[in-house]
């Protein structure tokens, strides 16, 4: 099914009809806009946000905005008209519970252009006058009724903030689909019992207490006895090792080099045209380095869901790495590893810790907004090892928040470089414990 083509030119803005707009949004770089109706209206919502502490960086003001939802008939409008009615009410149940929707806008100043994002969604921005920035006339109704919106409720958020109101009415009503948090894995586990039979399989308790009972030992190991020397028949030889531990196609029967060429990327640099015998071919193709290839993506993936075996080498002599951090190729990552230290080779597991935690169920799972893709978001926890990320599930959503960490919200205060009247509002002196830790805007 595919939602109505919208070109009325009746619009009530509500929260589901913006969230629809945002997600129709064809392209992440962001559409320069001469409107003269929405350059005047950035202009205004921009010098209404400098009241506000700037969040560093193109003088950032971020913050949160609600939006009403509208009716369920205003809803259903939005939708096909072929969609069965209980898809819908429960999609509306599940998306707009409350009377509100919450968006974060972001407003922005580089030089003289103003940039407006809604929920991480590049919304519009204005031109600097410049041939470089000249953009055709973009007069676009819809458009003007979100950067109006956008204007006004930047001016509601300030005078909150000057009432000392906002930051405890964020605090108590955002949604929880709109933070950030994190679960441990054990725990989701317990919620959610089909992810950990799809990220496990059929990898027992006893070999993730093995790898984790490992890795500090076969590190100590394998800097003390490295291989003298290593020629392509070894390393394939060890390749061999990995694909008949994760039972790989052909591993019974395939030859080393068969099985390399069955499961390994293709792009193997040269890899496969030396002489097979020869260490000093090997070490010469090594050390040459990499001409753009993956020799070394050993089960094929994408940029993080592949599984490599690489061969290093130093003074002391040779030795394998074996990486793969994605918690769907963590298993075969860590039975290719056990099955060569079973072998009695030197080998490291790259993110040993880190792994074998993930594997007994003692990480985390970073918790990530509704309005942002869970791949790729490390920069959502500095300094953490969170290497797994979700969105919080609707279905699943109260056992989940009831055990998850939920980081503080972070501060919206006055730009205390405005000098204030005499006799100024109630200041926001008093804030919720969450708040204890957290003063800066959150991407």
């Amino acid at each position: 099914m595919t939602d109505k083509d919208e070109t009325t030119p009746e619009i009530t803005l509500t929260a589901p009809w913006l969230d629809r707009w945002l997600r129709g949004l064809s392209t992440p770089e962001i559409r320069l806009s001469d409107d003269p109706v929405v350059v005047a209206a950035l202009e205004r919502a921009l010098v209404a946000a400098e009241a506000l502490e700037d969040c560093g960086g193109d003088e950032a003001r971020v913050f949160w905005a609600e939006l009403p939802r509208g009716s369920y008939d205003q809803f259903r409008a939005l939708r096909d008209e072929e969609e069965p009615e209980d898809w819908v009410r429960a999609d509306w149940e599940d998306e707009y519970p409350t009377e509100t929707g919450w968006f974060k806008i972001a407003l922005t100043r580089y030089r003289t252009m103003i940039g407006l994002s809604i929920n991480t969604h590049g919304v519009t921005a204005t031109t600097d006058g410049s041939d470089y920035h000249k953009v055709d006339h973009w007069p676009d109704p819809r458009l003007q009724l979100i950067v109006a919106w956008a204007e006004k409720a930047t001016k509601a958020v300030v005078g909150q903030v000057q009432a000392g109101m906002y930051n405890e009415h964020v605090a108590a009503n955002l949604p929880y689909r709109k933070r950030i948090g994190k679960i441990r894995r054990a725990d989701w586990w317990t919620i959610a019992p089909e992810p950990r039979d799809w990220h496990l399989g059929d990898f027992s308790a006893d070999e993730a207490d093995r790898l984790y009972n490992t890795v500090e030992q076969a590190r100590e190991k394998c800097h003390r006895e490295r291989v003298a020397e290593m020629t392509l028949d070894d390393f394939l030889r060890a390749c061999q090792i990995g694909y008949q531990a994760v039972k790989a196609d052909g591993a019974t029967n395939l030859s080393p080099r068969e099985l390399y060429l069955r499961h390994a990327d293709g792009r193997h640099d040269g890899l496969l045209d030396l002489d097979p015998t020869s260490a000093d071919a090997f070490a010469e193709w090594v050390k040459s380095g990499s001409k753009g290839g993956h020799p070394w993506e050993i089960l094929r993936g994408g940029n993080s869901t592949h599984v490599s075996l690489y061969a290093s080498y130093d003074d002391q002599g040779w030795w394998f790495t074996v990486a793969g951090r994605s918690a769907g190729r963590s298993v075969e990552t860590a039975r290719i590893y056990l099955a060569l230290v079973a072998a009695g080779l030197p080998a490291e597991l790259r993110d040993a810790t880190n792994l074998a935690t993930m594997l007994i169920g003692a990480d985390d799972i970073g918790i990530v907004p509704e309005d942002v893709v869970p791949r790729y978001c490390h920069s959502y926890f500095p300094g953490e090892e969170v290497i797994s990320f979700m969105n919080l599930e609707p279905e699943l959503a109260d056992p989940v928040i009831d055990r998850a960490y939920w980081y503080p919200i972070p501060l919206v205060r006055l730009n205390p470089h405005i000098v204030r009247s005499a006799d100024p509002r109630p200041q926001e002196h008093h804030q919720v414990d969450q708040h204890k830790e957290s003063s800066k805007c959150q991407n």
